[in-house]
């Protein structure tokens, strides 16, 4: 049910509860970001609820084209059996997790391994380098091997 306006009053009302936060410094970290998170999700929840649902036909136009995994079981019976077979879904939620989970490690890798180079830590610049052609090589054969051929 959420939709744009709830979505970004929750980034926005993140935004604004931190700032609001860099003048209590006397509340550490650990107390103040469970009630910057909570205010984020009050914010979404609300606004989501005060504006109209984004509109049937652009939900089934994006499952169409992205084939997102998770409770889109409505919109999935709205488009129908037919477009279902007609283009089926290459990712399943576990491969997309799975692949999720190794690019954030490739993408840590690789932005850590200059940052060890040029402060001189060879070994750790090395390994980053060595794991992300690791994570590298494991989504070439998990992921874009699996992707559907354009026609």
């Amino acid at each position: 049910r959420i939709n744009g306006w709830g979505y970004a009053a929750g980034v926005v009302g993140g935004i604004l509860l931190s700032v609001i936060a860099l003048f209590v410094p006397e509340i550490p970290i650990y107390q103040i970001f469970p009630a910057i998170c909570g205010g984020s999700l009050l914010a979404s929840v609300a606004v989501t609820y005060l504006t109209r649902p984004t509109m049937s036909r652009t939900l089934e136009d994006f499952y169409t084209t992205v084939r997102p995994f998770g409770f889109w079981a409505p919109v999935k019976h709205s488009v129908g059996e037919l477009e279902r077979r007609a283009r089926p879904s290459s990712e399943s939620a576990p491969r997309s997790l799975f692949n999720a989970a190794v690019a954030v490690v490739g993408l840590t890798a690789l932005y850590l391994g200059p940052m060890y180079f040029v402060g001189h830590w060879h070994l750790r610049a090395t390994v980053c380098g060595a794991l992300f052609a690791v994570c590298a090589v494991t989504i070439y054969f998990s992921w874009y091997k699996h992707l559907p051929v354009d026609e």
